[in-house]
């Protein structure tokens, strides 16, 4: 089978920006051991020109973007999509719900081409809670743009993979209060992880060292963190925290900045950005709990990575979270917000061997059903019946 997944990837192999592109990556190199499987990146303001990438002979088609803005991308879908018609793929897998999805997909509809579309984060619940947070116009009119794009290729798609029942959940609302006229069938199929995560570390204990990954940017909470691990501190003096992401919003990685030296908190909570994929491995290597106090998740790949290393974790019970993280089982959840309650669980467990140590247990077994060589085979289910249903 020759397949075509289209969406953002990694622009170098040292480093992975982001949950998409972390999945695309891991199910790609389950793919491409028995299939034909070719890249096509979504376009990037940050190259010049177009170009293919060979990596471990995988083809990467680069596009670059005519302008500085999302909208400039639109103007090479068109280009895209014949590229994608020389190729004659068997089936197309879009990845997102964004504004360059959906004017692909409607050029391989036109083309007859049989397409499955992954539903990454839910682009009209994050731009809402954007909007609702800045009030801007900029805000509102991206708010509105995503969200019809996110309702059309849903009510498009011959089939839709969501990663947890939440976001499935979710997508009915959408049906049952009129923003998406169809549903297509759903199939829940979670992200996987890659399988370095299940043997990454083989030393265990309570060190007071703990970490945080995620893009900066107030959806994932870490100014709330920030926080909470003043009152832990306050508990527990030798304490060490690494947060490590991208910047994706450069004023609130300031404000992070700021809000650590407020609170004293220098010499123990440390903000790394632009981290490579071996480095991240070391920081997972040498924290103890994971925690995460994002405001929406609609499942968190690095909450399942923290799980194959047998990390605690706490968290909050935002959107798919629960669908991931068990109370008293895989970590400790809290509401959103509710900074107390969080720091009160990240002391609970770094005081408690007994619970660390079941929590452990359960992590590292409960894991194992994000290994992508299980979850590739139903991703490669859904392909036959899209397929199959085209001919």
């Amino acid at each position: 089978m020759t397949i075509i997944q289209i969406g953002s990837y990694s622009l170098t192999k040292d480093r992975i920006d982001g949950g998409v592109e972390a999945s695309i990556q891991g199910l790609v190199n389950e793919l491409k051991i028995e299939h034909k499987v070719i890249i096509f990146d979504l376009p990037r303001h940050n190259i010049e020109s177009d170009y293919i990438d060979i990596w471990d002979n995988l083809p990467i088609y680069r596009f670059a973007s005519l302008s500085s803005n999302n909208f400039g991308a639109l103007k090479r879908a068109k280009e895209y999509a014949k590229k994608i018609k020389l190729l004659k793929p068997d089936i197309c897998h879009i990845h997102g719900t964004g504004y360059m999805q959906i004017i692909v997909y409607l050029f391989l509809r036109k083309l007859k081409f049989p397409v499955i579309l992954t539903v990454h984060g839910l682009q009209h619940i994050e731009k809402r809670n954007e909007w609702i947070n800045k009030k801007t116009f900029k805000s509102l009119l991206k708010y509105l743009l995503l969200s019809f794009c996110e309702f059309a290729i849903i009510t498009l798609a011959p089939l839709i993979i969501v990663d947890t029942q939440y976001v499935k959940n979710e997508l009915l609302k959408y049906k049952r209060s009129g923003k998406v006229f169809r549903l297509p069938e759903i199939k829940v199929i979670p992200q996987g992880i890659n399988s370095i995560y299940f043997n990454l570390k083989d030393n265990f204990n309570i060190n007071n060292t703990l970490l945080s990954v995620g893009a900066l940017n107030k959806r994932k909470g870490h100014l709330e963190l920030i926080n909470a691990l003043s009152l832990v501190k306050a508990k527990i003096t030798e304490l060490k925290v690494y947060i490590v992401g991208f910047i994706s919003d450069f004023e609130y990685y300031e404000e992070l900045k700021k809000r650590i030296n407020e609170l004293h908190l220098d010499d123990n909570v440390f903000v790394c950005t632009n981290v490579s994929n071996i480095e991240l491995l070391d920081y997972y290597k040498k924290s103890c709990i994971f925690v995460l106090h994002s405001k929406e998740e609609s499942q968190g790949i690095v909450l399942c990575e923290a799980m194959a290393c047998g990390m605690p974790i706490i968290c909050t019970n935002s959107g798919g979270i629960p669908d991931v993280v068990s109370e008293n089982l895989n970590g400790l959840l809290s509401d959103f917000g509710d900074v107390e309650t969080f720091a009160n669980n990240i002391v609970k467990v770094l005081t408690n061997n007994e619970l660390y140590d079941k929590i452990l247990a359960n992590n590292k077994q409960t894991s194992f059903k994000y290994n992508w060589k299980v979850i590739s085979a139903e991703v490669l289910k859904s392909y036959t019946e899209v397929v199959k249903s085209y001919k």
